[in-house]
């Protein structure tokens, strides 16, 4: 429980009175400073109110200017009465007179300007409408300039009492706003004082607090992290030993079955015949040595398939890869099994685009073993009479990369959902081929999985029970130099023997045509320079033939030629 107490993070008795005490005073604060913010808001009114006045007698003091000039104007004829009444009625309007000559001018506050505003109307009523007659201006010379300097003199200190109201009362104000502002930092630095000594006070009781607390968390996290590397310690090596117990269950099974009944049964065969006597009987003799020989093999096979497997097991990468063309391997193994397909009495097709290429990077041998387990699976488990296709796509990702897909597909009983998740364990049969009694260890394609895998490739299976199955194998595309050279002029190439054949003469067909056969075959348009080379031997053989004849035939060789060029286009622009 002392423990427990230590480490929550609560305020002491003191830290809390002292807590009470700053929010006090910060109240007292924000009080001063309300009072302070109502007192600027007075001074505000007032000294908006006092310049209005100044604004006012500002004001007034620029239309005692323009009267002053228009009067001077006037009294030396350069404008009539009338511009210079213009004048005069603002100044009257401002300073609350009505604007009628000969009025009393006893309310305006300034007697000076009062005076000399009489004076001027006298002047004014003595003179009468329009210009000022330029014979008298001499006669009231001394009267104007009297009129026009005290204009002037009033003008100049007409504003002054103001601005000086005004100025005063700002200094006034800026004191004790000074002195206000002086007691209130003061106030405000003691309490921040206090606030720092109380929060670093605080700081200092969480910090040792935190402190503890976090060694005891760090304790409890390596506690846990210990916990938890020796259960995934544990978990895994539960695993690896499942894995092992399976791996090791489906060996002996599988040696049980794959190596005990060839054994029993070439021991048996062994068995008769050492009691055998009826030595003339050779074709009973030969067939006991045919099915002694047959399990033989099955043995050596499955010792075979681990021995590879184990083999590339260790390996991490392809040893001195190449270019490999994958329809010309596919081609070798077919051929390779030949004999097993009659056997089986199947047909195997294969499905690819002339003249394009399924190259990959990789090593020939390796890549022949996968055709090979997978087209003597896709024998073994078809039915008699049955197709087995193979086909060959060329595609890009969405990530730009190219690829090459083999799909094998026969018309097998096909394997169960549940067990293609399965279906590349090592040992691992499908139960409807172990019912079927189909011979197999199981290793194929676990076998293919691997070389595929070290390869750069994926390789799955799709089935259907009753259908059969497809195993589809995706390798990165690669191709040679010289492939590359070839596939960049094929389309150029194509062109110009089409051009040439339209373009040349009938009666030189022959050799057109066997020229052009032979260049194109090298860019492998194989069956085009077959055509185009026959058509130049039935040229030679038949040098009267028809001309229509001739005509027909070169026509016939173009459409195949251009037909072949729009499949090119259609490659090169995927």
């Amino acid at each position: 429980m002392k423990e427990k107490r230590d480490s929550n993070f609560s305020l002491n008795p003191i830290q809390f009175l002292l807590s009470a005490i700053l929010v006090v005073a910060l109240i007292v604060l924000a009080v001063l400073s309300l009072t302070t913010a109502n007192k600027s808001i007075e001074f505000s009114v007032e000294s908006q109110s006092a310049t209005s006045q100044l604004e006012a007698a500002t004001e007034v003091r620029q239309e005692i200017f323009d009267y002053d000039v228009s009067f001077g104007l006037w009294t030396t004829s350069h404008i009539p009465l009338s511009q210079l009444l213009v004048a005069r009625t603002p100044l009257l309007q401002s300073l609350g007179v009505n604007g009628s000559p000969g009025v009393s001018f006893a309310k305006v506050g300034n007697a000076q300007l009062a005076q000399l505003l009489q004076s001027s109307d006298q002047l004014i009523a003595k003179i009468g409408p329009g210009y000022f007659p330029i014979k008298l201006q001499d006669k009231y010379l001394v009267t104007s300039l009297s009129i026009i300097n005290g204009l002037t003199s009033v003008a100049r200190t007409f504003a002054s009492p103001y601005a000086a109201a005004v100025d005063n009362q700002i200094n006034n104000y800026a004191k004790s706003q000074r002195t206000a502002a002086g007691w209130i930092l003061l106030r405000v630095l003691v309490w921040l004082v206090l606030a720092a000594m109380l929060i670093a006070w605080i700081a200092i009781s969480f910090r040792i607090k935190n402190n503890r607390a976090r060694k005891e968390m760090v304790k409890s996290q390596q506690s846990l992290e210990q916990a938890r590397l020796e259960l995934n310690l544990a978990h895994d090596t539960v695993i690896a030993l499942q894995k092992i117990n399976e791996t090791k269950t489906d060996f002996v099974t599988t040696l049980n079955h794959e190596l005990r009944t060839p054994l029993t049964s070439i021991i048996g065969y062994l068995d008769i015949l050492k009691d055998f006597t009826a030595v003339g009987n050779d074709n009973e003799f030969q067939k006991y040595l045919s099915v002694m020989d047959r399990n033989a093999l099955i043995l050596n096979e499955l010792i075979e398939s681990i021995l590879f497997l184990s083999s590339l097991d260790n390996q991490e990468l392809i040893p001195d890869p190449t270019v490999v063309d994958l329809v010309d391997l596919c081609e070798a193994t077919i051929f390779d099994q030949a004999l097993s397909i009659k056997e089986a009495n199947v047909k195997v097709r294969t499905d690819f685009v002339e003249g394009q290429f399924y190259s990959v990077l990789g090593s020939k041998t390796l890549l022949a073993q996968v055709f090979s387990n997978l087209i003597s699976n896709a024998i073994k488990f078809s039915p008699a009479g049955a197709s087995i296709d193979i086909s060959f796509t060329r595609y890009e990702s969405e990530a730009g990369k190219q690829s090459v897909s083999v799909e094998v597909k026969d018309q097998g009983f096909g394997i169960p959902a549940v067990e293609l998740p399965h279906l590349f364990t090592k040992f691992y049969r499908a139960s409807n081929a172990v019912n079927h009694e189909i011979p197999g260890s199981g290793l194929g394609l676990t076998i293919v999985k691997r070389i595929v895998d070290l390869h750069q490739g994926e390789v799955s299976a799709v089935s259907v029970e009753g259908e059969g199955t497809t195993m589809i194998v995706v390798l990165p595309f690669a191709i040679s130099p010289v492939e590359e050279l070839v596939i960049g002029k094929r389309q150029d190439v194509l062109e110009r023997a089409i051009k040439e054949i339209t373009e040349g003469p009938v009666e030189e067909l022959m050799s057109i045509t066997h020229d052009v056969g032979g260049a194109i075959g090298f860019y492998t348009y194989v069956k085009e320079s077959e055509e185009l080379i026959s058509l130049s031997r039935w040229l030679k053989r038949n040098p009267s033939a028809d001309r229509k004849l001739i005509v027909a035939k070169r026509s016939a060789a173009l459409d195949m030629l251009n037909h072949s060029l729009i499949e090119v286009k259609k490659g090169n622009e995927s």
